[in-house]
């Protein structure tokens, strides 16, 4: 996925949950599977009053089952796939200005990663037939 005019998009989370570090500076999403979700930033700030703003898919798939390609944004645009969601998804508007100027910035440290160096380590775990339910295991076990 992607912005149809490269507005930058700042990854702060995917599937609910925040990235330890925001990654910057991206023009395209990756590949997204079916009810994956990335949490993301848009500076909507830069765009006059009356802009539009799009989302772009231009994964293009032709069985159902995995992707086919990834189209260009021209190609997408231009309605060149003979997939019908490829294309523009989600159109953002700029219809006015905040009340109050945006003060919030996205931080360098979302969430810090846990310090696990003091936790314990088992050496040896149980064995690989503990595992198994009894009848498959051999006599005598």
């Amino acid at each position: 996925m992607r912005s149809a005019i490269g507005s930058e998009i700042i990854q702060i989370g995917n599937d609910g949950n925040l990235l330890p570090h925001p990654v910057r500076g991206l023009k395209e999403l990756d590949e997204q599977g079916i009810a994956e979700r990335y949490d993301i930033v848009i500076d909507f700030s830069r765009y006059n009053l009356g802009s539009k703003v799009w989302m772009v898919n231009l994964c293009e798939h032709s069985s159902g089952l995995k992707p086919s390609k990834d189209r260009t944004l021209a190609d997408a645009l231009a309605g060149k796939s003979p997939d019908p969601c490829v294309g523009k998804i989600l159109e953002f508007r700029i219809v006015r200005n905040p009340a109050k100027p945006d003060q919030s910035l996205v931080p360098d440290t979302m969430i810090p990663n846990p310090d696990l160096s003091n936790i314990p380590v088992t050496a040896k775990g149980p064995s690989s037939s503990d595992a198994l339910p009894a009848r498959t295991r051999t006599r005598g076990r």
